[in-house]
């Protein structure tokens, strides 16, 4: 044999055990890492689920049952002894927000807020709205809170309401109580 063939079968081995040291290595890694990641995602889990409260929201998914939701578009009467009737819309949507707007107010905003399951067909509300003035300055915040309880139909509701106006500095000056009448804002067809 000449040292040619020797040094080149020499060379060979000396990679081919290279590049298998190489894979050792690789796969080494690759389940170090796998491991890392098998003991770690209990714990991040763990950790981000105590990061973020358990609110009764979150806890209970509407969407997966059938029972009754307010979802949707509804025409409101509102009465109370010291306004008399008016009318406004309310707006529910499915992941617990709730939008209102009532007629008159060329300074006041749409009312944004919340609402929640409270039982079978019944729901309790808030929402906020703030009141401007032509010169851009806020002079009051509305902030209504109610239930409302379903009809069996699902097309209306009604359940009594508080109102309270606030000035800039969060102080009450004015309150009061009420009802509200839903009827909900059906598709028509352009037939």
């Amino acid at each position: 044999m000449n040292n040619v063939t020797v040094t080149n079968r020499t060379n060979h081995q000396l990679f081919l055990k290279g590049t298998i040291m190489k894979l050792q290595k690789t796969f080494l890694s690759l389940c170090i890492a796998c491991a890392l990641l098998v003991i770690a995602s209990p714990a991040r889990a763990q950790a981000e689920a105590e990061a973020v409260p358990q609110t009764e929201s979150n806890r209970h998914d509407d969407r997966r049952d059938n029972r009754p939701l307010p979802t949707g578009a509804w025409e409101v009467l509102g009465n109370t002894a010291l306004q008399g009737d008016f009318k406004a819309l309310l707006t529910f949507s499915g992941d617990g927000i709730v939008l209102a707007d009532e007629h008159g107010g060329a300074f006041e905003t749409t009312g944004h807020g919340n609402w929640k399951r409270i039982g079978y067909r019944t729901f309790a509300y808030t929402f906020v709205a703030y009141i401007g003035s032509a010169n851009s300055q806020l002079t009051a915040k509305i902030k209504v809170s109610g239930t409302l309880t379903l009809s069996r139909d699902l097309k209306r509701w009604e359940g009594p309401f508080k109102l309270e106006v606030f000035d800039p500095k969060d102080n009450v000056i004015f309150a009061d109580n009420g009802t509200f009448k839903g009827k909900r804002i059906g598709v028509e067809s352009l037939d």
